[in-house]
């Protein structure tokens, strides 16, 4: 391979003026063999690497991006969730509210009833009592008209 870079016609020391006369950006090339097999080689160790973390890298975000997938779509059913439980909350507040105006108006309709039956409670008791009166007196009455 050495002689790839000779021509028939150069010799070794004319190579060697002419590879130095060479731009700076030539100059970065390898001159002789050896050494630009070791690069080549080392730039290869390096490829390989930077292909495997490629790889590597790849595979990590196709498992990342499947995780975004998997939470976007459990985020979506629990935001529907979410929504299900919030009208939810939203029906039982309003029944809640209702028992308690059901229960406000029991508790006034219980009061009123309780008035009414302290109300006839007492009328019974003065009836009662105007009975027993009426009682005696018819009493007193019919023993007054028997002793005649």
């Amino acid at each position: 391979m050495r002689r790839r870079w000779r021509s028939k016609r150069c010799s070794s020391k004319k190579l060697s003026t002419s590879l130095r006369r060479r731009t700076a950006s030539t100059r970065r090339l390898p001159v002789n063999w050896s050494s630009w097999r070791v690069s080549w080689r080392e730039q290869k160790r390096g490829q390989r690497f930077a292909e495997l973390k490629c790889g590597d890298l790849e595979e990590e975000l196709k498992n990342v991006t499947n995780n975004l997938k998997s939470l976007e779509a459990q985020s979506d059913k629990y935001s529907e969730k979410e929504d299900k439980y919030e009208e939810e909350i939203k029906v039982l507040n309003d029944r809640l509210k209702e028992a308690e105006t059901r229960a406000e108006f029991a508790e006034r309709t219980v009061a009123k009833l309780e008035k009414s039956i302290d109300d006839l409670e007492e009328n019974l008791s003065s009836a009662k009592e105007e009975n027993l009166g009426i009682h005696k007196v018819l009493d007193q009455t019919l023993q007054e008209l028997n002793s005649l």
